[in-house]
């Protein structure tokens, strides 16, 4: 019987024991949504230790629910019955990363871009076996990435970060793959594209430092839809072999040293939509190929060093160009009218050349224009009125959607201004032309007069920029009927007459500068739009009376439309009174030391007394030449027909006495470069030299 007894009590230990190993089993192995849910009550501590303030959505796991399926950034299978999904992009996220994710065996999306993680990979990571998309871009991760067990990932985004590899991933499986902005350089190996074990549709090698030529195996990946090797070092000829990849929509080789030639093999590509051949010291007149790419969508060459016309080219019989950009080019001559015939046109840039004459008066002919920049060229006479028939689809009362459009993250390596920065790509760029509801004109730095038609009220504007020109006349009141424009620059002009109230009316406007139009007069209201704008965008208009918070008075121009006011006399007085004590102390100084020597030594006199003379010369020529804003070269001539201008010149030389002033075209285009992504850095220094 007690044999009996103890035998029972072994069978209820030993049960006991098994129960207790199954359940540390399965606390391991993580095969369960419970278990998934520990392993994010584990990570959401981790992400909290190590970000005290700005928390993330992470830090609500577990406060509404128990299931971790409905937490904000977690995603489930099909069932619900295993975590397979983290998404925790920008969410202000920073220090090193989780080093347990493999503990979330079905695992297989995972996204921590737009964060501030660092340090180095943890290890774990390639243990993730069943992980397909990887996405760990923009951060300041730095060090090795082991990719080796990592043997059904599809996509892995890992620009914008200081990563390096050895051990790839199963090519062969690899859809997607991007490094751009990681600090890479030597030469791409040819091994990477071995023949038929390449399923890359993808591949952005962007803003790095390789060098050498692209390989030619590259050909290899023939379900390659976009390559993107823009910003790097590469050099020689455009490899031939990439005229084969059929399945090519988008080719990016800007900002190499690519050799001008393009091989007539890249014609055969009739899928291609977006060819980027920016910065690569091109020059001479502009090859005749590219009349031939008929399908192309966009088209850019800017930051080269194309002469002469580019009617030869055949790019203005393209019949399906939706964007061209031929800025920061040295190209010559009228603007061409056949461009208002291009009926699928969106976005023009011209700026940054020598184009001279006048605008044609068929560009109000353009049927889809939505962004026109002319900048920066030697343009003369008025704006056509007919530009006024540049409309397009208007939503009335739209305006969030209106500018939602243009926040869209776009990257089509368009450059609307020479403050651009060239964006990570990633997405389609000929999403662009979805982009109804935008219209764009930058018309700055170029010798434009005359009054502004009336018409131009009519466009459903974002951005209107006319800087640095001679327009006169009154300021049309119908401006402010573009109830969604932003961006908005007047400065630097002619302008007179009554400043039209009605611009108080766009809400929308967060960028604003009617500066050094020294004619305008009129009452900026105490209330509205117009009146949360810093004094900077009103400096030197001396009639125009603002509120009493803002004050334009002391940088008005020097000229006959401005009095310097009683603190300026004042100031100017302090100054002289400074300036003739400091040298009655000097000469004072002076004749003591002269009377001294000639006291004590009166034989050596001669000697010292040159000596000293000639010293004190010296420095009082140097220090006066270096303090004194009179005695510099900068200083310019006042030209009376243009007032305004010198006169921030004379303040950008005497900036010792009057306070720099801020232009906010750098602001204004800035705005633009955020909202708009599909703009590259550009080449103004470069374009600027040429010019001048």
């Amino acid at each position: 019987m007690k044999e009996d007894e103890a035998d029972s009590l072994w069978q209820v230990v030993l049960f006991i024991f098994l129960i207790l190993i199954t359940g540390s089993v399965v606390v391991v192995s993580g095969d369960s949504l419970e278990t998934d849910w520990q392993v994010l009550l584990d990570l959401k501590s981790f992400l909290e230790e190590r970000n005290h303030v700005n928390r993330g959505q992470y830090s609500r796991w577990n406060q509404q629910s128990s299931n971790p399926c409905r937490w904000s950034g977690i995603l489930c299978t099909s069932d619900g019955s295993r975590v397979n999904g983290i998404n925790l992009a920008a969410s202000s996220i920073s220090g090193d990363l989780y080093a347990n994710f493999s503990s979330l065996t079905a695992l297989t999306n995972l996204d921590l871009s737009q964060n501030t993680f660092s340090g180095a990979v943890p290890t774990d990571l390639s243990n993730c076996q069943n992980l397909v998309h990887l996405n760990l871009s923009h951060n300041i991760l730095e060090g090795e990435l082991n990719l080796t067990g990592l043997t059904k990932l599809e996509t892995l985004d890992l620009s914008t970060n200081r990563i390096f590899w050895r051990n790839k991933p199963s090519e062969n499986l690899l859809k997607e793959f991007s490094v751009s902005e990681n600090y890479l350089s030597g030469e791409v190996s040819g091994s990477f594209f071995a023949e038929n074990n390449c399923s890359l549709r993808v591949l952005d090698l962007s803003g790095n430092s390789f060098t050498g030529r692209v390989p030619r195996d590259l050909s290899n990946c023939r379900n390659l839809a976009i390559l993107n090797l823009w910003g790097n070092n590469f050099t020689g000829q455009i490899p031939p072999e990439i005229g084969l990849i059929s399945s090519l929509e988008g080719l990016f080789l800007g900002n190499n040293t690519f050799s001008p030639t393009i091989p007539e093999s890249l014609l055969n590509l009739d899928n291609l939509a977006f060819l980027d051949l920016s910065r690569n010291n091109f020059g001479g007149e502009i090859q005749q190929i590219f009349g031939g790419f008929t399908r192309l969508k966009f088209l850019v060459l800017h930051g080269n060093s194309y002469t002469g016309g580019i009617n030869s080219s055949g790019i203005l019989k393209l019949p399906n160009l939706v964007g061209l950009d031929l800025s920061n080019n040295s190209f010559t001559g009228p603007l061409p009218v056949a461009f208002s015939e291009m009926h699928s046109l969106k976005l023009l840039i011209l700026a940054y050349n020598r184009f001279n004459s006048t605008i044609p008066q068929e560009y109000g002919n353009f049927q889809a224009l939505q962004a026109l920049d002319l900048s920066f060229n030697s343009l003369t006479g008025q704006i056509p009125s007919s530009l006024g028939k540049l409309r397009v689809t208007f939503v009335v009362n739209a305006c969030k959607q209106h500018v939602d459009r243009i926040n869209c993250p776009y990257t089509s390596n368009l450059r609307l201004s020479s403050t651009g920065r060239q964006p990570a790509f990633w997405r389609a760029p000929w999403r662009v032309g979805k982009m109804q509801n935008f219209s764009m004109i930058h018309l700055g730095f170029n010798n434009l007069s005359g009054t502004l038609p009336p018409q131009i009220g009519q466009l459903p504007l974002v951005v209107l920029n006319l800087t640095r020109n001679a327009f006169s006349g009154e300021i049309p009141s119908e401006i402010g009927n573009t109830k969604c424009i932003k961006n908005l620059d007047f400065s630097y002009n002619n302008f007179s007459g009554t400043f039209p109230v009605s611009l108080n009316n766009l809400s929308e406007l967060s960028t604003f500068n009617i500066s050094y139009n020294p004619l305008i007069s009129g009452t900026i209201p105490t209330t509205g739009q117009l009146a949360t704008f810093e004094e900077d965008s009103y400096l030197g208009d001396p009639l125009l009376k603002l509120p009493g918070f803002i004050n334009n008075s002391m940088d008005s121009p020097p000229n006959q439309y401005s009095i310097p006011g009683k603190k300026d006399h004042k100031k100017w007085v302090a100054v002289l009174v400074l300036l003739t004590m400091t040298m009655a102390f000097l000469i004072c100084g002076l004749v003591s030391l002269v009377v001294c020597m000639l006291v004590k030594n009166p034989a050596e006199s001669p000697g010292y007394l040159l000596e000293d003379t000639k010293h004190l010369r010296h420095d009082f020529a140097s220090n006066s030449g270096s303090s004194s804003p009179w005695s510099s070269d900068t200083v310019k001539v006042i030209r009376l027909d243009r007032t305004a201008f010198t006169h921030a010149d004379i303040l950008k030389a005497t900036g010792s006495f009057f306070r720099k002033q801020n232009h906010r075209e750098g602001r204004l285009w800035n705005s633009v470069q955020r909202s708009i992504a599909w703009w590259k850095r550009g080449g103004s220094q470069e374009a600027t030299e040429r010019r001048s």
